[in-house]
């Protein structure tokens, strides 16, 4: 009996677990897709595609949403400062995220040259080093 009753409570919480994170990607594809509707103004994407972002990381761990609404408000001048702290917090989590460290380097060119140049830095030390061809 109480076999079948942890076979229920973990089949319940497997459910749970599974739809939320199928919402999420759901969030996250809907924010994709009003990225790329070019019929809106580039800050009405943002600010609509930020608030599925949003959505999608609620319950989930994953750092993917945090980064893809950080890359997509690095467009909107306004928006670029919070750009940078939503990578910041993907940088605190996952500090060897080449990713994140890219789109730090790219979100901060003109505004904080300093700090670009140490992302292209940390990014040159995590990528792996390719042997040239011969």
């Amino acid at each position: 009996m109480r076999t079948r009753v942890f076979l229920m409570v973990a089949a319940v919480a497997a459910i749970a677990w599974l739809s939320t994170g199928l919402r999420a990607a759901r969030e996250e594809n809907r924010a994709s897709a009003i990225v790329g509707d070019s019929s809106l103004p580039l800050g009405t994407r943002a600010n609509r595609s930020s608030r599925l972002f949003e959505r999608a990381r609620r319950f989930n761990a994953d750092t993917r949403p945090i980064l893809l609404e950080a890359g997509v408000l690095r467009f909107v001048e306004a928006q670029r400062p919070r750009a940078v702290r939503l990578i910041r917090q993907v940088l605190q989590r996952e500090p060897e995220n080449v990713y994140a460290w890219n789109l730090l380097a790219r979100v901060t060119e003109r505004a904080d040259p300093a700090l670009a140049a140490r992302a292209r830095a940390r990014v040159q030390a995590l990528s792996p080093r390719v042997p040239e061809a011969r």
